[in-house]
């Protein structure tokens, strides 16, 4: 994924911590995101269509 997609350094940072973590609260914890803002961004600016392909199935059916 490149900067120039349009993610801000704080989305950038939510993604790879969404693949590495147990859970969407661990992650958002991490990167510094309210779990509020999360959800706005997964619905708002499409932010699961940023997500890798070869993320792990169970986050992408966790969150559609």
């Amino acid at each position: 994924m490149q900067p120039s997609e349009g993610l801000t350094a704080k989305q950038e940072k939510l993604i790879a911590l969404l693949l590495t973590e147990k859970t969407i609260d661990d992650a958002c914890k991490k990167a510094g995101v309210n779990v509020t803002t999360y959800w706005r961004w997964m619905q708002e600016d499409s932010l699961l269509a940023r997500i890798p392909k070869n993320a792990s199935r169970n986050f992408r059916e966790y969150s559609c």
